[in-house]
């Protein structure tokens, strides 16, 4: 979350675009896989280094088949998560603030509804949902394991709503060559029920000699 959120500021920040080719494009990508493997491996060494050192175990399994001990929980989970959500939510402001900071932006309320749609789908993936998770660590109520568990498995769910279901995806879809021929022949098919009603309609209002 947090990779998908520095991508997203760096590129609505600066307005330009960091994947000009396929090549560009998979450097970056690799850039970003090598970074988070890099920051995860880094805290799992460190988890298993401190509790081989303090008890003599990996410090993961049990029965919950998770960190057996709550400090690991505290140092290796809630921290930098929370550090993250707050980087992340710093990066997410910076990015309305550049947004309504643009000179079309504020002319009229439809831009400004659109551009409230456009916030709430990039705060899909900031990661806020961990918050409902780190709450029940700290307080043991049911009810935001629940919601932790709701909000963060639904998170794809949510994404997928946001970026790919949507009116330009499905008119780039029907361009493709595979498609084209099956929107035609629906828009035929509406044409000629919307053609068929019309003359049934006429046919039943006309006077009859």
């Amino acid at each position: 979350m947090f990779i998908c959120t520095f991508h997203m500021m760096r590129t609505l920040t600066t307005l330009t675009s960091f994947n000009k080719n396929a090549q560009s494009s998979y450097r970056t990508h690799f850039r970003y896989v090598a970074v988070a493997e890099c920051l995860a491996s880094v805290l799992t060494a460190s988890q298993v280094l401190v509790s081989m050192l303090t008890e003599n175990t990996l410090g993961y399994g049990g029965r919950p088949c998770y960190l057996t001990n709550p400090r690991s929980i505290l140092f290796f989970v809630a921290i930098p998560i929370s550090v993250v959500m707050v980087v992340n939510v710093v990066m997410y402001m910076s990015v309305i603030v550049k947004i309504m900071s643009l000179p079309e932006v504020g002319e009229n309320k439809s831009r400004e509804r659109n551009n409230l749609k456009i916030f709430v789908k990039l705060s899909t993936i900031t990661g806020l949902t961990w918050i409902f998770g780190i709450v029940y660590e700290l307080t043991d109520i049911e009810l935001f394991g629940f919601l932790f568990i709701l909000f963060n498995a639904s998170q794809g769910v949510l994404i997928m709503f946001s970026f790919v279901i949507n009116k330009r995806v499905a008119s780039l879809l029907c361009k493709k060559p595979y498609c084209e021929s099956r929107c035609w022949s629906t828009q035929n098919r509406s044409a000629t029920v919307m053609t068929e009603t019309s003359e049934h309609m006429q046919s039943t209002l006309s006077p009859r000699s």
